[in-house]
């Protein structure tokens, strides 16, 4: 189902007919009378009298469980088509309308009750009931992964509509969640506090990555920290050239500590920091990470070497542009917070995703090795040992793979 639109089925909603109950009568009992023909067409279908008579009596059976589900689904979608009739006559301001969607979400089943919080708060995916839950979860899966490998700044032209679709296809994988897909199905929209805590992730996961990579220690690694005024300034504008806070900075000549100022641009993404910025995040933690959770993202694109762990492009691009965000902070020349929001980063982040592309296109085995030794440097000795069950290794890197 594409994004923005409503789901086969629930276009009849909106039309302003639904006070005729007499055509809406005539429907209805044409569709029992389908139903009724369906089951009939399956009793006559043996030509032996005994088990005719057989079959009449099991279709008769089933055509009164069917008839009986027919006839309450009918008028369960009778009653929304007035409701929504009833509330476009007379005008109703859209809160309305949103508490009569709210109204069918609390009272149609258990599982697509939802848990409202007290005036001013915040919805709770705690409070919520335990299939809803795993419904939300799910849409919460597949939101990380969108965010960490298809597109940090995932383009939204509704909430409301992207909210709807990833319901739709997490609750069909859930044998429990079936009345919550039915009703979402059918109705083709949710209720507002459902949509705030699906949706709320994305903002969330992004913000989060500027979070984590928020530490003295990561970002002392750049050797601005203990600089002040002018000279803070300056060593951040040095790192801004040519994105260099991305690329390792050769290490000083003994007997001096003075960092060089020169950056090894020939192996970009491997800075300590970035390093640092993606262990932090945990996608590499613990047996049901997110990364051996989608091994195939994390997979060698140099044929050479099949057995080899790739950083996928996606998580190094949003690292970066969230430690782009923090030196900018930094820039001001005192610690000032800056939203790391879509309208800020998204031009760096897309920077990032394009350059990435750039090189793995231009130089194909060079980049399969920066990516190869970068995975390497993020997972380390503890973390292979966490994604044993994932069939993560480490491997050495010949001298001659480039």
């Amino acid at each position: 189902m594409s994004r923005g639109t409503s789901p086969p089925g629930s276009e009849h909603f909106g039309h302003d007919d639904y006070q005729q109950d007499a055509s809406g009568a005539e429907e209805d009992e044409h569709r029992l009378q389908l139903i009724d023909e369906d089951v009939g067409m399956d009793a006559e279908s043996d030509d032996n009298e005994s088990q005719r008579h057989h079959r009449h009596t099991r279709a008769r059976g089933r055509k009164s469980v069917r008839r009986q589900q027919a006839e309450t689904e009918i008028a369960f979608v009778r009653e929304i088509s007035r409701s929504r009739g009833r509330s476009e006559s007379s005008r109703r301001a859209p809160t309305d309308d949103a508490s009569s969607i709210l109204e069918f979400w609390d009272t149609y089943h258990p599982t697509t009750r939802m848990a409202h919080p007290q005036h001013g708060k915040q919805y709770s995916l705690k409070a919520q009931n335990d299939t809803m839950t795993d419904v939300i979860r799910g849409c919460h899966s597949k939101i990380k992964f969108v965010t960490w490998i298809v597109d940090g700044y995932h383009v939204i032209t509704s909430r409301a509509a992207w909210a709807l679709e990833l319901l739709l296809e997490v609750a069909r994988s859930i044998p429990a969640a079936r009345y919550i897909h039915k009703l979402a199905h059918q109705l083709g929209r949710l209720p507002p506090g459902l949509v705030e805590l699906i949706t709320d992730r994305l903002s969330n996961t992004r913000s989060n990555v500027k979070s984590v990579c928020d530490d003295a220690e990561l970002l002392g690694d750049f050797h601005f920290i203990n600089l002040r005024g002018d000279e803070r300034i300056a060593r951040i504008d040095v790192l801004f050239t040519g994105d260099n806070y991305v690329c390792p900075e050769k290490p000083p000549i003994p007997p001096s500590t003075t960092p060089t100022g020169e950056f090894d641009t020939e192996r970009p993404y491997l800075h300590p920091s970035l390093i640092a910025g993606i262990q932090n995040t945990g996608l590499f933690t613990g047996h049901r990470s997110f990364a051996s959770q989608h091994t195939d993202q994390f997979a060698s694109t140099d044929p050479r070497f099949p057995d080899r762990k790739e950083m996928a492009d996606g998580i190094v691009a949003l690292v970066s542009t969230a430690i782009r965000c923090l030196l900018d902070e930094y820039h001001t020349g005192k610690k000032v917070n800056i939203t790391f929001s879509e309208t800020a980063y998204e031009s760096t982040y897309r920077k990032h995703r394009a350059e990435l592309a750039h090189n793995r296109t231009s130089a194909p085995r060079k980049m399969s090795k920066i990516m190869s030794e970068l995975y390497a440097a993020v997972v380390g000795t503890k973390a292979a040992a966490d994604h044993a069950a994932g069939s993560f290794h480490l491997v050495d890197l010949p001298d001659d793979d480039a």
